[in-house]
């Protein structure tokens, strides 16, 4: 399997527990920002368990735990680590508040992003891939 479809099968897997629907965030607070370049590190550490103490979700913990130790595992595996963070933003899509993440890796020639759906202080679910390959966001 190549690194385009692990990281697609990543993505797939990390959103299947989203919600569909869901009624739109309020925006992020001041600090929120610091609370999603946190989550980022403890992902691209493997620390599902921090992770999973943010989780706002309705998963299973244990299963969210081996869900995010995997794609981070593979994510390390495949793209390499973060050399260099491009942009840091916050988006609405699906009516939900995300923090986007594009950066570059050392092993992946084009940029990669990491989304986080944000909640009051949770996250809902995350989302992986190639920066070309994002997907559509709400309009203003």
């Amino acid at each position: 399997m190549n690194t385009r479809s692990l990281i697609l099968a990543a993505v797939a897997l990390c959103l299947a527990a989203v919600p569909s629907s869901a009624a739109a965030q309020a925006d992020p607070a001041p600090d929120s920002l610091a609370l999603a370049r946190q989550w980022t590190t403890w992902f691209y550490a493997g620390d599902a368990d921090s992770l999973v103490a943010y989780y706002g979700g309705d998963d299973d913990p244990a299963e969210r735990r081996a869900r995010y130790a995997e794609i981070s595992l593979m994510v390390a595996e495949r793209a390499g680590f973060e050399t260099e963070v491009i942009e840091e933003t916050w988006k609405k899509r699906n009516g939900q508040t995300q923090y986007w993440r594009t950066a570059k890796f050392s092993g992946m020639d084009e940029p990669f992003l990491v989304r986080w759906i944000y909640s009051e202080g949770k996250h809902l679910g995350m989302g992986l891939g190639p920066a070309s390959q994002a997907p559509p966001v709400d309009e203003n």
